[in-house]
């Protein structure tokens, strides 16, 4: 249903292991190109841009990431805003933080509601492409779909 990509402010070495992690047999991610780091772009420490995504068009891309700021205000109008995966246990402030892992809630909580909002936005972009094979843009898709929910 969608091609997936793994985009970072962090280094080359950090994408790397992110992508060891999330697809340790190299199913989803199967090219350099999947895998994009501060490094790949060039604008260290800057935004992030659809731009820097091999093939990308903003027609048919969607962004899932929990820090708005971090895009270009071009690649915004792309973006779903996502609570923070919390994968690993970790310090928010002094308290520590229990893992979505560790609290065994996220494959039947929060990830799977939004991919129920993705399979919704994915279906009407794929009916509007069969009625218009020239004319959709997953951005219209979207905002369709926040203003109706």
């Amino acid at each position: 249903m969608f091609e997936l990509c793994i985009y970072t402010k962090g280094n080359r070495y950090y994408a790397g292991l992110m992508a060891a992690l999330l697809d340790p047999r190299k199913e989803y991610f199967t090219s350099s190109s999947k895998v994009i780091s501060c490094e790949d772009h060039g604008i260290l420490g800057r935004y992030k841009s659809l731009d820097a995504v091999v093939g990308c068009n903003y027609s048919n891309v969607l962004i899932l990431d929990d820090t708005e700021e971090a895009w270009t205000k071009e690649s915004r109008d792309n973006l779903i805003i996502v609570e923070k995966y919390c994968f690993f246990r970790h310090k928010m402030g002094l308290a520590k933080c229990k893992s979505y892992a560790e609290l065994k809630t996220d494959e039947c909580g929060y990830l799977a509601a939004l991919l129920e909002v993705l399979k919704v936005i994915n279906r009407i972009f794929c009916d509007e492409l069969a009625r218009n094979p020239s004319g959709v843009d997953v951005r219209d898709v979207l905002e369709l779909f926040r203003n109706n929910c």
